[in-house]
Protein backbone atom coordinates (compact mmCIF):
# COMPACT_ATOMS: atom_id res chain seq x y z
CA UNK A 1 0.00 0.00 0.00
CA UNK A 2 1.40 3.80 -1.12
CA UNK A 3 2.39 5.04 2.88
CA UNK A 4 0.32 8.32 2.53
CA UNK A 5 -2.66 6.58 1.36
CA UNK A 6 -1.18 4.21 4.84
CA UNK A 7 -1.21 7.34 6.87
CA UNK A 8 -4.31 8.63 5.82
CA UNK A 9 -6.30 5.61 6.90
CA UNK A 10 -4.76 5.16 9.91
CA UNK A 11 -5.71 8.91 10.19
CA UNK A 12 -9.27 8.40 9.40
CA UNK A 13 -8.94 5.27 11.75
CA UNK A 14 -7.57 7.20 15.00
CA UNK A 15 -10.68 10.32 14.16
CA UNK A 16 -13.24 7.36 14.21
CA UNK A 17 -11.62 5.75 17.31
CA UNK A 18 -12.12 8.84 19.10
CA UNK A 19 -15.54 9.29 18.00
CA UNK A 20 -16.72 6.14 19.69
CA UNK A 21 -14.83 7.02 22.85
CA UNK A 22 -11.81 3.97 22.09
CA UNK A 23 -9.10 6.59 23.05
CA UNK A 24 -6.35 3.78 23.82
CA UNK A 25 -7.38 2.68 19.89
CA UNK A 26 -6.82 6.10 18.73
CA UNK A 27 -4.16 6.96 20.37
CA UNK A 28 -2.50 3.89 18.81
CA UNK A 29 -3.78 5.32 15.55
CA UNK A 30 -2.25 8.56 16.09
CA UNK A 31 1.04 7.59 16.95
CA UNK A 32 1.42 5.08 13.82
CA UNK A 33 -0.19 7.59 11.35
CA UNK A 34 2.72 9.97 12.72
CA UNK A 35 5.29 7.57 11.96
CA UNK A 36 4.38 7.12 8.37
CA UNK A 37 3.88 10.80 7.75
CA UNK A 38 7.44 11.12 9.49
CA UNK A 39 8.45 8.09 6.79
CA UNK A 40 7.10 10.23 3.93
CA UNK A 41 8.42 13.84 5.03
CA UNK A 42 5.16 15.04 6.15
CA UNK A 43 6.20 16.78 9.12
CA UNK A 44 3.00 18.59 9.62
CA UNK A 45 0.69 15.78 9.54
CA UNK A 46 3.64 14.10 11.56
CA UNK A 47 3.13 16.53 14.10
CA UNK A 48 -0.40 17.09 13.93
CA UNK A 49 -0.79 12.70 15.14
CA UNK A 50 1.94 12.89 17.49
CA UNK A 51 0.87 15.97 19.26
CA UNK A 52 -3.00 14.49 19.46
CA UNK A 53 -0.91 11.16 20.17
CA UNK A 54 0.40 12.78 23.54
CA UNK A 55 -2.61 14.78 24.19
CA UNK A 56 -5.02 11.27 24.97
CA UNK A 57 -2.11 9.78 26.36
CA UNK A 58 -1.75 12.53 29.08
CA UNK A 59 -5.51 12.17 29.79
CA UNK A 60 -5.21 8.47 30.12
CA UNK A 61 -2.46 8.79 32.40
CA UNK A 62 -4.33 11.50 34.74
CA UNK A 63 -7.30 8.89 35.27
CA UNK A 64 -4.87 6.45 36.36
CA UNK A 65 -3.14 9.27 38.94
CA UNK A 66 -0.30 8.87 36.83
CA UNK A 67 0.25 12.33 37.20
CA UNK A 68 3.82 13.41 36.36
CA UNK A 69 3.97 11.27 33.04
CA UNK A 70 0.73 13.14 32.50
CA UNK A 71 2.21 16.43 32.91
CA UNK A 72 5.00 15.53 30.24
CA UNK A 73 2.36 13.82 27.52
CA UNK A 74 -0.14 17.64 27.72
CA UNK A 75 3.17 19.46 27.79
CA UNK A 76 5.23 17.62 24.96
CA UNK A 77 1.54 17.86 22.91
CA UNK A 78 1.07 21.55 23.97
CA UNK A 79 4.87 22.46 22.46
CA UNK A 80 3.85 20.55 18.90
CA UNK A 81 0.62 22.06 18.50
CA UNK A 82 2.34 25.40 18.88
CA UNK A 83 4.70 24.76 16.58
CA UNK A 84 2.01 24.52 14.15
CA UNK A 85 0.30 27.64 15.12
CA UNK A 86 -2.80 25.89 16.55
CA UNK A 87 -3.30 27.84 20.12
CA UNK A 88 -6.67 26.49 21.11
CA UNK A 89 -5.18 23.05 20.98
CA UNK A 90 -2.39 24.20 22.36
CA UNK A 91 -4.40 25.93 25.14
CA UNK A 92 -6.31 22.74 26.09
CA UNK A 93 -3.61 20.78 26.56
CA UNK A 94 -2.05 23.40 28.01
CA UNK A 95 -4.70 23.10 30.65
CA UNK A 96 -5.01 19.76 31.14
CA UNK A 97 -1.44 20.40 32.10
CA UNK A 98 -2.29 22.46 35.14
CA UNK A 99 -5.09 20.42 36.31
CA UNK A 100 -2.75 17.45 37.24
CA UNK A 101 -1.27 19.61 40.04
CA UNK A 102 -5.31 20.28 41.43
CA UNK A 103 -6.17 16.48 40.64
CA UNK A 104 -2.82 15.00 42.47
CA UNK A 105 -3.71 17.39 45.45
CA UNK A 106 -7.14 15.68 45.09
CA UNK A 107 -6.12 11.93 45.25
CA UNK A 108 -4.12 13.04 48.57
CA UNK A 109 -0.84 12.42 46.79
CA UNK A 110 0.97 15.84 47.17
CA UNK A 111 0.32 19.65 48.25
CA UNK A 112 2.19 21.70 45.89
CA UNK A 113 0.41 25.21 46.31
CA UNK A 114 3.56 27.29 45.32
CA UNK A 115 4.27 25.69 42.42
CA UNK A 116 0.91 25.26 41.29
CA UNK A 117 0.47 28.98 41.72
CA UNK A 118 3.60 29.84 39.61
CA UNK A 119 2.89 27.96 37.13
CA UNK A 120 -0.68 28.98 37.05
CA UNK A 121 0.06 32.41 36.96
CA UNK A 122 2.28 31.43 33.41
CA UNK A 123 -0.85 30.10 31.87
CA UNK A 124 -3.05 32.90 32.73
CA UNK A 125 -0.98 35.11 31.14
CA UNK A 126 0.53 32.83 28.22
CA UNK A 127 -3.23 32.19 27.50
CA UNK A 128 -4.95 35.41 28.23
CA UNK A 129 -6.03 35.38 24.84
CA UNK A 130 -8.39 32.48 25.76
CA UNK A 131 -9.95 34.29 28.69
CA UNK A 132 -13.52 33.91 28.11
CA UNK A 133 -13.00 30.43 27.60
CA UNK A 134 -14.50 28.12 30.25
CA UNK A 135 -11.07 26.11 31.25
CA UNK A 136 -9.00 29.43 31.22
CA UNK A 137 -12.07 30.62 33.83
CA UNK A 138 -11.98 27.62 35.77
CA UNK A 139 -8.28 27.96 35.81
CA UNK A 140 -8.60 31.12 36.82
CA UNK A 141 -10.77 30.56 40.12
CA UNK A 142 -8.33 27.37 41.13
CA UNK A 143 -5.96 30.24 41.13
CA UNK A 144 -7.39 32.46 43.22
CA UNK A 145 -8.73 29.99 45.31
CA UNK A 146 -5.34 28.74 46.17
CA UNK A 147 -3.80 32.23 46.35
CA UNK A 148 -6.12 32.27 49.49
CA UNK A 149 -5.36 29.32 50.97
CA UNK A 150 -1.41 30.17 50.59
CA UNK A 151 -1.94 33.17 52.41
CA UNK A 152 -4.24 31.67 55.16
CA UNK A 153 -1.30 29.07 55.95
CA UNK A 154 0.94 32.14 56.14
CA UNK A 155 -1.16 34.15 58.77
CA UNK A 156 -2.07 36.92 56.02
CA UNK A 157 -5.80 36.77 56.43
CA UNK A 158 -6.91 40.30 54.78
CA UNK A 159 -4.74 39.17 51.96
CA UNK A 160 -7.00 35.63 51.95
CA UNK A 161 -10.23 37.57 52.45
CA UNK A 162 -9.33 39.47 48.80
CA UNK A 163 -8.09 36.57 46.80
CA UNK A 164 -11.36 34.45 48.05
CA UNK A 165 -13.64 37.46 46.78
CA UNK A 166 -11.84 37.36 43.68
CA UNK A 167 -12.64 33.61 43.42
CA UNK A 168 -16.47 34.43 44.41
CA UNK A 169 -16.86 37.12 42.04
CA UNK A 170 -15.00 35.15 39.27
CA UNK A 171 -17.45 32.01 39.78
CA UNK A 172 -20.47 34.55 39.64
CA UNK A 173 -19.48 36.03 36.38
CA UNK A 174 -19.10 32.25 35.20
CA UNK A 175 -22.64 31.39 36.20
CA UNK A 176 -23.79 34.10 34.35
CA UNK A 177 -22.24 33.47 30.84
CA UNK A 178 -22.35 29.64 31.76
CA UNK A 179 -25.34 29.25 33.31
CA UNK A 180 -24.27 26.21 34.84
CA UNK A 181 -24.50 24.57 38.51
CA UNK A 182 -21.11 24.06 39.27
CA UNK A 183 -20.35 27.39 38.94
CA UNK A 184 -23.57 29.04 41.38
CA UNK A 185 -22.37 26.72 43.84
CA UNK A 186 -18.62 27.88 43.61
CA UNK A 187 -19.74 30.96 44.02
CA UNK A 188 -21.75 30.74 46.61
CA UNK A 189 -19.18 27.99 48.41
CA UNK A 190 -16.41 30.76 47.97
CA UNK A 191 -18.26 33.83 48.79
CA UNK A 192 -19.54 31.86 52.24
CA UNK A 193 -15.45 31.59 52.54
CA UNK A 194 -14.83 35.07 52.30
CA UNK A 195 -17.54 35.84 55.24
CA UNK A 196 -16.50 33.71 57.28
CA UNK A 197 -12.50 34.23 56.44
CA UNK A 198 -13.56 37.98 57.88
CA UNK A 199 -15.59 37.18 60.86
CA UNK A 200 -12.82 35.09 61.98
CA UNK A 201 -10.80 37.71 61.69
CA UNK A 202 -12.74 40.05 63.28
CA UNK A 203 -13.46 37.56 65.99
CA UNK A 204 -9.39 36.94 66.80
CA UNK A 205 -9.40 41.04 66.80
CA UNK A 206 -11.85 41.16 69.54
CA UNK A 207 -14.24 43.32 67.03
CA UNK A 208 -17.21 41.26 67.60
CA UNK A 209 -20.27 43.00 66.52
CA UNK A 210 -18.72 43.29 63.17
CA UNK A 211 -17.66 39.39 63.40
CA UNK A 212 -21.39 38.97 64.56
CA UNK A 213 -22.46 40.68 61.16
CA UNK A 214 -19.68 38.63 58.85
CA UNK A 215 -21.48 35.00 60.34
CA UNK A 216 -25.21 36.58 59.96
CA UNK A 217 -23.67 37.28 55.81
CA UNK A 218 -22.14 34.03 55.63
CA UNK A 219 -24.98 31.48 56.59
CA UNK A 220 -27.37 33.85 54.78
CA UNK A 221 -25.38 32.86 51.41
CA UNK A 222 -24.52 29.12 52.52
CA UNK A 223 -28.18 28.61 53.64
CA UNK A 224 -28.61 28.22 49.81
CA UNK A 225 -26.10 25.20 49.67
CA UNK A 226 -25.86 23.53 52.78
CA UNK A 227 -28.55 24.18 55.75
CA UNK A 228 -25.88 22.72 58.62
CA UNK A 229 -23.92 24.91 57.85
CA UNK A 230 -25.67 27.94 58.12
CA UNK A 231 -26.61 26.72 61.42
CA UNK A 232 -23.28 26.88 62.60
CA UNK A 233 -22.47 30.40 61.48
CA UNK A 234 -26.05 31.68 63.09
CA UNK A 235 -24.20 29.78 66.37
CA UNK A 236 -21.06 31.92 65.67
CA UNK A 237 -23.30 34.84 64.97
CA UNK A 238 -25.33 34.81 68.44
CA UNK A 239 -22.04 33.85 70.13
CA UNK A 240 -20.50 37.02 69.12
CA UNK A 241 -23.09 38.89 69.76
CA UNK A 242 -23.27 37.54 73.54
CA UNK A 243 -19.46 38.52 74.12
CA UNK A 244 -20.23 41.90 72.67
CA UNK A 245 -22.84 42.15 74.73
CA UNK A 246 -21.13 40.55 77.84
CA UNK A 247 -21.69 43.41 80.54
CA UNK A 248 -25.07 43.63 80.00
CA UNK A 249 -26.62 40.35 81.79
CA UNK A 250 -29.58 39.96 79.98
CA UNK A 251 -28.86 40.74 75.99
CA UNK A 252 -26.09 38.67 77.18
CA UNK A 253 -28.22 35.85 78.27
CA UNK A 254 -30.41 36.21 75.55
CA UNK A 255 -27.83 35.92 72.17
CA UNK A 256 -25.90 33.04 74.59
CA UNK A 257 -29.18 31.00 75.09
CA UNK A 258 -30.16 31.49 71.35
CA UNK A 259 -26.57 30.08 70.09
CA UNK A 260 -26.86 26.97 72.55
CA UNK A 261 -30.82 26.17 70.78
CA UNK A 262 -29.15 26.35 67.70
CA UNK A 263 -26.50 23.55 68.75
CA UNK A 264 -29.57 21.53 70.07
CA UNK A 265 -31.07 22.03 66.33
CA UNK A 266 -27.97 20.35 64.63
CA UNK A 267 -27.37 17.99 67.98
CA UNK A 268 -23.72 19.33 68.47
CA UNK A 269 -22.84 18.58 71.91
CA UNK A 270 -19.07 19.42 72.06
CA UNK A 271 -20.14 23.20 70.90
CA UNK A 272 -23.02 22.74 73.27
CA UNK A 273 -21.36 22.20 76.02
CA UNK A 274 -18.54 24.66 75.03
CA UNK A 275 -21.28 27.32 75.04
CA UNK A 276 -22.27 25.90 78.07
CA UNK A 277 -19.43 26.85 79.83
CA UNK A 278 -18.94 30.17 78.29
CA UNK A 279 -22.41 31.09 79.47
CA UNK A 280 -21.36 30.04 83.45
CA UNK A 281 -18.24 31.68 82.72
CA UNK A 282 -19.35 35.23 82.09
CA UNK A 283 -21.81 34.57 84.28
CA UNK A 284 -19.33 34.87 87.45
CA UNK A 285 -19.01 38.59 86.93
CA UNK A 286 -22.88 38.66 87.79
CA UNK A 287 -22.73 36.42 90.92
CA UNK A 288 -24.17 38.08 93.50
CA UNK A 289 -22.15 36.08 96.37
CA UNK A 290 -18.85 34.22 96.67
CA UNK A 291 -21.17 30.93 96.61
CA UNK A 292 -22.80 31.37 93.34
CA UNK A 293 -19.36 32.59 91.86
CA UNK A 294 -18.01 29.07 93.04
CA UNK A 295 -20.92 27.63 91.72
CA UNK A 296 -20.57 29.25 88.20
CA UNK A 297 -16.84 28.10 87.97
CA UNK A 298 -17.58 24.60 88.99
CA UNK A 299 -20.08 24.45 86.39
CA UNK A 300 -17.69 26.39 83.62
CA UNK A 301 -15.24 24.12 84.37
CA UNK A 302 -17.12 20.76 83.64
CA UNK A 303 -18.66 21.82 80.76
CA UNK A 304 -15.60 23.45 78.76
CA UNK A 305 -14.04 19.73 79.82
CA UNK A 306 -17.24 18.46 78.66
CA UNK A 307 -16.47 20.41 75.19
CA UNK A 308 -12.92 19.03 75.21
CA UNK A 309 -11.46 22.81 75.54
CA UNK A 310 -9.10 21.24 78.72
CA UNK A 311 -6.82 24.96 78.41
CA UNK A 312 -9.99 26.79 80.04
CA UNK A 313 -11.39 24.19 81.87
CA UNK A 314 -7.96 24.46 83.72
CA UNK A 315 -8.21 27.97 83.25
CA UNK A 316 -11.08 27.58 85.56
CA UNK A 317 -9.44 25.89 88.34
CA UNK A 318 -7.56 28.90 89.29
CA UNK A 319 -9.69 31.83 88.93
Amino acid sequence: MDLKLKALELDNKAKKAKNQGNYEEAAKFHRSAAEVYSQIGDEKNSKWNFANYHSIMGANYSRSNEFNRARESFKKAEELFLELGLREPAFICASNHLRTFIFKEKSKQETLIQTYLEKAELFLEKYKDFSRHRFYIESQMDFYKRKSIKYRLEGKYELAEIWTKKCYESAKQAYEKFKEESFKKAALSNEHMYWNLRAKRLEAEKKFEEAAECYKKSAKVVSKIDKKVAIDEHINHYKCLAIANKYDKDIFEEKIDKAIELTEEIKDEKQKHYLLGLKCDHFVKFAQNIGEKIEFLKQAKENYYRAGEKNLGKAMEFV
